[in-house]
């Protein structure tokens, strides 16, 4: 908490590697029990009074001579019951335009599969 000032930072990075494959990370919430439910995982950026809110990226890194990595979002299996759902949508504004939703692919010099 900083009243007159910028709130700390926390930065989360994984090993480094000069000659083999930096490490992974990996944020989950434990399996429950019998009867429970497994912990949720929430990842938002906080409100803003007068100026923009935080904005939260999902980027991979680049690669020179390999495949760039992927970016996931997968829904799990459930046996007996609804499966869930992807939803993506952008934001409301009651006094401006609301957000737009984009998907783009990506250009090369072959299409993909």
């Amino acid at each position: 908490y900083a009243a007159g000032a910028v709130g700390g930072s926390i930065q989360l990075i994984t090993g480094y590697s000069a000659s083999t494959s930096s490490g992974d990370m990996e944020v989950l919430t434990a399996d429950s029990g019998v009867a429970g439910v497994s912990g949720g995982m929430s990842l938002k950026t906080g409100k803003a009074l007068q100026s923009n809110s935080g904005d939260i990226s999902l980027t991979t890194g680049t690669s020179a001579y390999a495949d760039s990595g992927t970016i996931s979002l997968e829904v799990g299996l459930s046996f007996y019951g609804m499966g869930g759902d992807v939803v993506i949508a952008a934001g409301d504004s009651p006094t401006f335009e609301g957000g737009a939703v984009s998907v783009t692919s990506g250009s090369g010099v072959s299409s993909g599969a």
